[in-house]
């Protein structure tokens, strides 16, 4: 997962000229985290009730990576 999350944010940067990509996951979800923080993301904070969720709005991380 690690590596096809780096393969796409590097088409992203070279074939598309992003300049920055953002990352969000729920707060608790360590997988996200770990596969994002392995890709280069850098975690950033947290931004609260920005999600929705069944029935109820959640915080998520949040992180980027700049090209």
């Amino acid at each position: 997962t690690t590596a096809a999350a780096g393969r796409l944010c590097r088409l992203g940067f070279e074939e598309l000229a992003l300049e920055r990509i953002d990352w969000r996951a729920v707060v608790g979800n360590e997988a996200s985290r770990r596969v994002a923080e392995k890709a280069g993301f850098v975690i950033e904070g947290v931004k609260r009730q920005i999600l929705h969720g069944p029935g109820e709005r959640l915080d998520s991380w949040t992180g980027s990576l700049l090209g």
